[in-house]
């Protein structure tokens, strides 16, 4: 089997997604160390549902999974609204890096997005049949953010494998009545490759394009937490700290 390949690889998150399109619902949220792969599983996993739902090849199948991969809040709303007006259904979508997108400290610089963002999500089912929540931790997601993941996946180096192999371990946590004690099951694990063809200087590439849509953003949000750093100086007459500091990032 050739992981590299979309075609040539078994995903059972991808499996799971396509049981439950276009009429149920299944949250993931994916787990693991900056740099281990995360966002790529998440983007492979979207290119592996939109080819086997629209019978695209590899790059087409790349490309509608960027379209959807979210990396602002207004995006999502924006996304959210059209598909509520237009009955329309998106099999997966996924927040990568929430915790710097969609964090914490949102609902205290973007008050009206967070409580909009919060009531949308009420509605989702209606809407999107996955959501995939990249993050190195789920402490700093905004709180309705913590209860979309009927599974978590851990992202891990796969031993023996060449530097790309990685294992995706699924859990599932059944509580049991009481809401005290929940037992783990593993339905499946994943191997993969986190290679994505391309490279970051070809912006035609899926990976090439991916890069320059991640970089997009945090540029953004860069520059919006000096204005917020700036103004917060002017008003306390102190130095104020990066609240990214505390995100793992």
């Amino acid at each position: 089997m050739n992981r590299k390949k979309l075609n040539d690889w078994n995903s059972g998150t991808a499996h799971r997604i396509l049981r439950r399109y276009p009429d149920g619902f299944i949250g993931y949220q994916i787990q693991g160390e900056r740099g281990k792969g995360k966002s790529m599983y998440a983007y492979k996993v979207m290119a592996k549902v939109y080819m086997a739902i629209y019978n695209l090849d590899e790059y087409e199948a790349y490309d509608m999974a960027l379209k959807y991969m979210i990396f602002s809040p207004n995006d999502l709303i924006n996304l959210i609204e059209y598909n509520i007006k237009h009955d329309v259904i998106t099999p997966v979508i996924c927040l990568d890096d929430a915790t710097v997108h969609f964090n914490s400290y949102k609902f205290f610089v973007d008050l009206y997005e967070v409580v909009l963002l919060k009531g949308l999500f009420d509605t989702i089912r209606t809407a999107i049949t996955s959501v995939l929540i990249t993050c190195p931790n789920r402490k700093q997601l905004l709180s309705f953010l913590r209860a979309y993941d009927d599974y978590k996946i851990e992202i891990k180096s796969a031993p023996g494998g060449d530097n790309y192999d990685r294992y995706a371990r699924c859990y599932q946590f059944n509580w049991y009545p009481d809401e005290r004690k929940y037992k783990v099951i593993v339905p499946f694990q994943d191997k993969y490759s986190c290679y994505v063809p391309g490279s970051k200087n070809d912006l035609t590439s899926p990976y090439g394009a991916y890069m320059a849509k991640r970089k997009k953003y945090l540029s953004l949000i860069n520059e919006k937490m000096k204005k917020i750093m700036i103004e917060k100086e002017k008003r306390t007459g102190r130095p104020s700290v990066d609240p990214r500091e505390d995100l793992s990032l």
